[in-house]
C-alpha cells in the first residue's frame, strides 16, 4: 500500500499547530489517487470526526480532514474567528496540493460554511475549483436561514 499523497513537486511548507491544516486520515492506495476528498468538520470537532468515513471509500480516494487550531492536538491555541481569512488560508493549502487530479470538498454544519467560503476563495483567486462541493446540515448562503445560523463572528462581521 502506497501511503504517498502526490503534491506539487515543491515540498509543502510544514504548518504549525496554530494554523489550520488537513490531516490525511486515509491516503489513496495504489500508485496514484483518482480523487482527493477534503472534509470540514462541524463546530467543536477535529479531523478524527471523519475517521469512520474511511472504510466506505474506494481505494483511489484519499480523505483529508480539516484540523483547526484550538481542536485536537492544537487545544489551547487561538481559534480562527474570521471565516473569510480561514477560507483564504484553506484555499491556499488546497492549491498547494493541486496535482491536476479531481478533488472534492465536503463540509458538515459549520464545516459547510468553511467549505463554501474556501471554494468561494479558490474561485475568486482564479484557482481550480473542486469537481464537487457537498454541504450538509446548513442552509444555503442565499437562504434567509443562512444568516440566522451563521454567527457574525464566523462571518467576520459581514
Amino acid at each position: 500500500m502506497n501511503a504517498h499523497i502526490p503534491t506539487h513537486s515543491a515540498p509543502r511548507p510544514t504548518t504549525s499547530i496554530d494554523q489550520p491544516d488537513f490531516v490525511a486520515l486515509r491516503p489513496a492506495s495504489g500508485d496514484e489517487h483518482l480523487l482527493r476528498l477534503y472534509c470540514m468538520p462541524p463546530a467543536g470537532m477535529s479531523a478524527p470526526y471523519f475517521q469512520a468515513f474511511t472504510s466506505y471509500l474506494p481505494p483511489a480516494v484519499s480523505l483529508l480532514a480539516l484540523q483547526l487550531p484550538g481542536r485536537g492536538r492544537a487545544t489551547g491555541t487561538p481559534v480562527h474567528t474570521d471565516l473569510h481569512r480561514l477560507g483564504q488560508l484553506l484555499a491556499e493549502r488546497i492549491d498547494q496540493d493541486d496535482d491536476g487530479h479531481p478533488y472534492a470538498v465536503f463540509g458538515h454544519s459549520v464545516g459547510a460554511l468553511i467549505a463554501y467560503e474556501t471554494v468561494t476563495c479558490l474561485t475568486r483567486q482564479g484557482r481550480r475549483p473542486p469537481t464537487l462541493l457537498a454541504l450538509s446540515a446548513m442552509a444555503a448562503p442565499h437562504h434567509p436561514d443562512f444568516t440566522v445560523r451563521a454567527p457574525d463572528v464566523l462571518l467576520g462581521g459581514r
